[in-house]
């Protein structure tokens, strides 16, 4: 045997207020039923293994630039360390 329930609710200003704000912020939210213009997307040109060969060398320098700051800076830190330590 099934019994129903009836819940009774109390509604107070609050909730009211609540529900209002909620109904306008979903209409803010709803689809314009104007039509919109989309982001535009660039498509670049891909880049051929040769192109990126030919970019090796360059990188390679580039990464051994920022290895010698990072061992440099590491090397400063560690001489000031032991400065103000001693």
């Amino acid at each position: 045997m099934q019994s129903t329930r009836h819940k009774r609710t109390i509604t107070s200003p609050r909730s009211v207020g609540n529900v209002a704000l909620t109904e306008e912020s979903l209409g803010v939210l709803q689809i314009p039923t104007t039509k919109t213009h989309s982001p535009v997307r660039v498509v670049g040109q891909r880049s051929t293994e040769d192109e990126l060969e030919a970019l090796v060398p360059t990188i390679r320098i580039i990464n051994g630039i920022r290895l010698s700051i990072t061992l440099l800076s590491l090397l400063i830190v560690i001489i000031y360390c032991m400065y103000v330590i001693l």
